[in-house]
């Protein structure tokens, strides 16, 4: 009998949690919920009702009813890995992919706080993510460099204070390698690698809310997925024509300058960051170096 675990995807916007979460799903013991704290009424993040896979089937959710989103808010944070088991076949390993360490701390404070939680600390390089809030959101580069470095120090921080295991997942190794890190991440979580989180699609999923990208190789999504913006359609199409696994998303290289890569690397505390999260700078910058086109270099 596999013991009940709480799982919480902690980290940075653009870190690959949808993914990461949708892959964790095609376990016949894990149920991925999605970002839970953007359920109006918990309030944390963007609020989001919708289920895009059953959006895309063009159905109601069978889990994410108006009846059931009221008793998840009502029962409160503290509950929401019971509550979604309940809607979920009782499986044993709930994931909850909000990433938010506020929304962290409000479930932990909950007088009825999980029972048995664990974290996996979800990131991406600081240049894949200053690439994607300079193009998503508008950000300076030294902005989205600070909120990186941030955002991992504060997950770091409060998950050291409550003293729980974690295991850190960086994007890239998922998106080019997901057998092994799966595996990785299996035995963190005490269960078997099944060869069905390979293709995670095939298995039903009820997660709330997340990047359109990671939903494109369920194919009712990919006929009929709901896109907030023209890019994340494009994107989700880019993805759409290449396989689970074997490839990563490195725009970066080519559309960060040089001024842009520099502010990154000369932002204080963020060297230290990166160690403790297992990238290499000189490595990111190599790459960066070799990929990038000769106009960008001269900028």
């Amino acid at each position: 009998m596999i013991d009940k675990k709480d799982v919480f995807i902690l980290g940075t916007a653009y870190c690959g949690s949808t993914l990461l979460g949708n892959a964790l799903n095609g376990h016949s013991r894990i149920a991925y919920a999605g970002e839970v704290s953007r359920l109006p009424g918990f309030d944390v993040g963007a609020p989001e009702r919708l289920c895009p896979v059953c959006a895309s089937q063009g159905k109601p959710c069978d889990v994410w009813s108006d009846e059931f989103c009221a008793r998840m808010v009502a029962r409160g944070p503290g509950r929401i890995f019971e509550t979604y088991r309940e809607a979920a076949a009782d499986a044993p390993i709930v994931v909850d992919g909000s990433k938010s360490v506020n929304w962290f701390r409000k479930v932990m404070a909950d007088s009825a706080k999980p029972d048995n939680p664990f974290v996996i600390v979800a990131v991406r390089n600081p240049f894949s993510f200053v690439d994607s809030c300079r193009r998503r959101d508008g950000y300076e580069a030294w902005l989205a460099a600070n909120i990186w470095r941030d955002t991992v120090f504060d997950v770091l921080r409060t998950v050291a204070h409550h003293g729980l295991p974690h295991i850190v997942v960086r994007y890239e190794d998922l998106s080019r390698a997901p057998e092994s890190t799966l595996k990785q991440i299996c035995a963190f979580l005490s269960v078997s690698f099944e060869a069905g989180m390979l293709e995670f699609w095939t298995k039903p999923l009820h997660g709330l809310g997340g990047n359109a990208g990671a939903y494109v190789w369920f194919d009712s999504f990919r006929r009929h997925g709901q896109f907030s913006t023209k890019e994340d359609e494009q994107v989700a199409a880019e993805y759409a024509s290449k396989a689970f696994g074997g490839w990563t998303d490195e725009k970066w290289c080519s559309q960060l300058d040089a001024a842009q890569r520099n502010t990154v690397v000369q932002t204080p505390m963020l060297p230290g960051m990166c160690s403790l999260v297992g990238y290499s700078l000189e490595d990111l910058i190599s790459r960066a170096s070799r990929d990038v086109p000769d106009s960008a270099k001269a900028a």
